[in-house]
């Protein structure tokens, strides 16, 4: 577990943790179980289901295509007030078209090769799978726009985190190896952490924000139309950088596509409170880290799944007791508040609030401890054995599945369609996912084993093959938390 399997520089299969070899510049390809990984503009897209997450993405940037569309084909709507057209209202109506079309067409044309990637790939049958993987992608596209200003807006927010982290990297990191920012977004903590790593990774899980940055990090200046700022453009550059190597690569913080034990330091920003499964993040820093590596994360307080969420998050007084079973210690803790998207800069208006903060430096410790909370993040298990058949799904307490029919009473009439609520989200769905969704977790009662609900479901005529319904599983409990899988019959 602590010896490097493999060399930063190398990437490995999310399954079966083999190192990946290059098929030119299209595609990662493993050598263990066959599986390919795309390319695109040189970011590798190591997910579970790549070709999902991307279809998913552009599915989500045309929906919002749409929807400006139709306000478009009826500006008079928009700027029609209850007592009758307003000038003021037009003129905001107008703000709001002309800002959002300019960003949607940015996010486009940044996101052109995974158009083309999937227009490349011909029609997909539709899968369960790819509907798990969907839910991953839950915020609307322009919603990371004004990441990119926090970022790159020369904006004291970023500096003093870039000062915080980068100190921490400093003092505690005894090697200037490699390091891994996970949640890199916009990439603005990715080029300072440059100058002193030789080499850094910024991981994120969004294909259109990476595909952007990389733009910008390249030397791309972009204009960006501010929503909470009533859509002012700020025009956006990074500075002259001359830092060392930087990777982008689209993965999920769950299984992260690094062999064990390679990395310098990892670096969480603002992500560990929006993973479904923050246990199982933390595990898969412990086993990227080398010995003696540390972990850097400044995020909001996080929610473990199974507790009560009525009794709030746990404290920072709590933090070392969850992370010393998985193999971390912590060294340096501290709480603060943090203005998120502070746009006071560039407007006067709108909400001002500041957050709690988690900072928190812990290192890589020896040998990892056995424990429950290990057994409920299971890391990758795709063993050819019984044992796993013999594993009793169960729901994670405070994480049921919900199936909602929703009737909306709208202008031109009711509306009503299907949603699959995870959590405190929901998203709409077609009649056969909803069938299955049914068909799935009506058979997960915390008795039944796993091949007794494979057994079940393909008996009932789910088209579903033993590899298709583990590596479900195996994503429902490790990735979305939906599920335990460490009880056995």
């Amino acid at each position: 577990m602590d010896e490097a399997s493999g060399t930063a520089r190398d990437y490995c299969c999310v399954f079966c943790g083999a190192i990946l070899s290059w098929s030119g510049e299209v595609s990662l390809d493993c050598p263990g179980c066959e599986r390919r990984y795309p390319i695109l503009r040189g970011i590798p897209i190591l997910t579970s289901r790549p070709n999902a997450l991307l279809a998913a993405s552009q599915r989500a940037l045309g929906e919002a295509r749409s929807q400006l569309e139709t306000w478009r084909a009826a500006p008079g709507r928009l700027a029609e007030a209850p007592a009758g057209p307003r000038p003021g209202l037009a003129e905001r109506a107008r703000r709001m078209l002309e800002g959002s079309d300019q960003n949607l067409t940015l996010l486009e044309t940044y996101g052109r090769p995974i158009a083309e990637h999937l227009s490349g790939l011909g029609p997909q049958p539709p899968s369960p799978l790819d509907l798990a993987v969907a839910s991953s992608v839950s915020w609307p596209p322009l919603t990371i726009l004004p990441y990119f200003y926090q970022d790159w807006g020369e904006t004291a927010e970023l500096e003093g985190v870039r000062t915080l982290v980068g100190d921490a990297l400093v003092r505690h990191s005894a090697e200037r190896g490699a390091v891994a920012i996970l949640g890199a977004g916009a990439c603005g903590l990715v080029q300072a952490a440059s100058r002193s790593f030789d080499l850094v990774y910024g991981v994120d899980v969004s294909a259109p924000t990476l595909l952007l940055a990389q733009g910008v990090l390249s030397g791309d200046a972009i204009v960006v139309h501010l929503e909470r700022a009533e859509w002012r453009a700020v025009r956006l550059a990074a500075p002259p950088s001359d830092g060392n190597e930087i990777r982008l690569v689209v993965a999920d913080g769950s299984s992260l596509p690094f062999a064990h034990g390679c990395m310098s330091a990892v670096v969480t920003q603002y992500l560990m409170d929006i993973v479904p499964n923050p246990l199982a993040v933390a595990s898969e820093i412990q086993r990227v880290l080398r010995g003696g590596g540390i972990w850097v994360n400044f995020s909001k307080p996080f929610y473990v799944p199974g507790e009560v969420v009525e009794m709030g998050p746990p404290g920072l007084t709590e933090l070392p007791q969850l992370l010393q079973p998985l193999g971390l210690e912590m060294i340096d803790s501290h709480s603060q508040r943090f203005a998120l998207l502070n746009l006071e800069k560039i407007y006067a208006g709108g909400d001002r609030s500041s957050q709690e903060v988690h900072y928190f430096v812990a290192r890589k410790i020896q040998p990892l401890a056995a424990s429950g909370i290990e057994q409920r993040t299971p890391a990758r298990d795709w063993r050819d054995s019984d044992e796993w058949w013999q594993r009793v799904p169960r729901v994670v307490p405070g994480r049921e599945v919900q199936i909602i029919l929703r009737r909306v009473f709208a202008p031109d009439g009711v509306e009503e369609r299907e949603e699959i609520g995870l959590a405190n989200a929901s998203f709409p769905v077609a009649r056969e996912h909803v069938a299955f969704v049914e068909a799935l977790f009506g058979q997960i009662d915390g008795k039944r084993t796993a091949g007794e609900i494979f057994a079940r479901l393909t008996a009932g005529g789910v088209p579903f093959s033993e590899m298709q319904f583990r590596e479900l599983l195996q994503y429902l409990a490790h990735h979305l938390s939906l599920l335990w899988l460490n009880r056995f019959a």
